[in-house]
């Protein structure tokens, strides 16, 4: 089950409001890659920082949003293995006792894999649908800014 979108990307979308998130923003901001978990695969780790370090440029990256940077990570580790046994073996596969052509599992699960980390980046409004109407100024009380348009201020 995804979590609840964090109130940080209501604030990147321009959907942040007082009364619907009374909350405010969750979780300590970081400003440093957080370690990675110790049971995330080696191989995962780099994907780990890319997008630690993505969520702090953007300004968005609090505690909330671990768990999600970990399936991020370990997705990117499986598509690279997917993309990894494509280069190796084809796209394509043929059977040896009818000789018809078929796709390789390995193109279906990048398929699948491509498709979860499609869905992951929605939830936070990284796809260039998503985007749209985004006010991410780095610098500034983007929340109170938000608040007080919507408040007519």
């Amino acid at each position: 089950m995804v979590p609840r979108k964090p109130v940080s990307v209501h604030v990147l979308q321009g959907t942040f409001r007082d009364d619907a998130h009374k909350e405010g923003l969750t979780g300590h901001k970081l400003t440093e890659v957080p370690p990675a978990p110790e049971d995330l695969h080696k191989d995962a780790w780099q994907h780990w920082r890319e997008c630690s370090q993505w969520l702090i440029s953007l300004g968005v990256f609090t505690e909330t949003e671990l768990p999600a940077v970990r399936v991020w990570a370990e997705t990117m580790r499986e598509i690279k293995l997917a993309e990894s046994d494509m280069e190796t073996g084809g796209r394509y596969q043929t059977s040896l006792s009818t000789q018809i052509e078929s796709m390789r599992p390995c193109v279906k699960r990048h398929d699948i894999l491509t498709d979860r980390l499609v869905r992951l980046f929605r939830k936070f409004g990284f796809t260039p649908v998503d985007r749209v109407g985004i006010d991410a100024s780095p610098s500034g009380d983007h929340a109170s800014k938000v608040s007080s348009r919507k408040r007519g201020g």
